[in-house]
């Protein structure tokens, strides 16, 4: 007589194959694009660290800047002053001269 198949019983092996590869190229795929995400975030923070230590680079070089203006416009008329006594006098002036400025 004839046999009966049973299509289910014998497709089910290779629809569990199949259905094995579908969830691991899910996974891997699921994988890759968290490595990605990571390593753009990781990217980032990076960027964002370099440009604070950029901006903070410019600020302490501006700040060095300003202090030397500073120095300079405060300063001068006494350097001006001294150097003036000196080529005037021979006498060297004292280490310790103290400014006492007037409120």
């Amino acid at each position: 007589m004839f046999k009966i198949l049973d299509m289910d019983k014998l497709m089910q092996p290779k629809i569990d194959e199949e259905r094995k590869k579908i969830v691991d190229a899910a996974r891997e795929e699921a994988l890759e694009n968290a490595i990605a995400l990571v390593k753009q975030k990781i990217r980032e923070q990076m960027e964002l660290e370099q440009q604070a230590k950029e901006e903070a680079g410019k600020a302490s070089a501006l700040f060095q800047v300003e202090m030397t203006l500073f120095k300079i416009y405060f300063l001068s008329p006494f350097i001006v002053l001294y150097l003036h006594y000196k080529i005037e006098s021979s006498v060297d002036l004292p280490h310790d001269i103290t400014v006492k400025v007037q409120k």
